[in-house]
């Protein structure tokens, strides 16, 4: 088959929006029993619509609840429940105070270490020396 007679083929099968929407209008029920649109019932049917959506939205959280899963990260801030997880922290604060005793302990002693050693992530830059006598470093 060559690409003309494909071509012609595609254009026969095609319809216009004209067409279309004339078709659709006689699918509709007869006028007899369409409801005429007022203030007063778009009023009504917008207020049982957003009902619906609340209530579908309730048991989709309820859903996600019992899964354990499905709660977004903006509805997870939007609640507000992270706050509430942060004051139920054990004491877990870290303290680097013994550390750093430890590690002055260790450098009097005579030890260096290099910081960094075999990791390819941390560069060093030495620079000009600060007030404190040490050395910058970056990572």
């Amino acid at each position: 088959m060559l690409k003309s007679q494909k071509k012609e083929e595609d254009e026969e099968e095609k319809i216009t929006l004209e067409q279309y929407l004339e078709t659709a209008r006689h699918q509709l029920p007869p006028s007899a029993e369409l409801k005429p649109v007022t203030v007063e019932s778009f009023a009504e049917w917008h207020k049982a619509k957003q009902k619906d959506e609340a209530e579908a939205g309730i048991k989709k959280k309820e859903l996600a609840k019992e899964r354990g899963t499905g709660i977004t990260g903006r509805e997870f801030f939007q609640s507000g429940e992270y706050r509430e997880e942060e004051d139920e922290e054990d004491g877990e604060d870290w303290d680097l105070s013994e550390f750093r005793r430890g590690l002055e302990q260790v450098m009097e002693e005579g030890e260096t270490f290099q910081l960094g050693n075999g990791n390819h992530q941390i560069v060093e830059e030495k620079t000009e020396e600060t007030d404190s006598g040490q050395d910058d470093v970056r990572i």
